[in-house]
């Protein structure tokens, strides 16, 4: 007859190897992988262009911000709930160009040509908003640009 001892210590071994797979599966998980929303990736992609050259200054967050509210025409309030989940998805320590890469096939499905244009625009406001100028964030720009065909 099975003692009492071995099916608890089963039923522990059991819940150890579900709660590992679950907890390496949460992470693994990638929020940016799942973005679908143009607007969600574009605010990801300028936070990855201001915290390129470091931490985000008051200057790019004003630029965001400023930015969001004239082309997505949303509120303050709103921009601002955009810019912090943008935030969090891009994370610190930034690499703007595997980003702005990871973001190309929602930019490229759910933008016109008009609207990339724009974009690329958008991002080179932000990157210029600080005053300095970053080499590397303005060619990652550029590149995006030629990979969304308005070079």
């Amino acid at each position: 007859m099975i003692s009492l001892v071995t099916i608890f210590c089963v039923l522990g071994l059991a819940f150890i190897i579900i709660w590992r797979a679950t907890r390496r599966r949460r992470a693994d998980f990638d929020p940016i992988a799942h973005i679908s929303d143009p607007r969600e990736a574009a605010s990801i992609a300028m936070i990855a262009v201001a915290q390129a050259n470091g931490p985000m200054s008051t200057a790019s967050r004003s630029a965001v911000v400023g930015q969001m509210q004239d082309h997505f025409c949303i509120t303050a309030d709103q921009a601002n709930a955009l810019m912090i989940n943008a935030q969090m998805m891009v994370g610190e320590g930034v690499d703007a160009a595997e980003i702005m890469r990871r973001l190309l096939p929602v930019l490229q499905h759910n933008f016109s040509h008009a609207e990339r244009q724009r974009f690329i625009e958008m991002l080179t406001a932000v990157a210029n908003a600080d005053g300095r100028h970053d080499e590397l964030a303005t060619f990652d720009i550029y590149r995006l640009s030629r990979e969304l065909g308005v070079a």
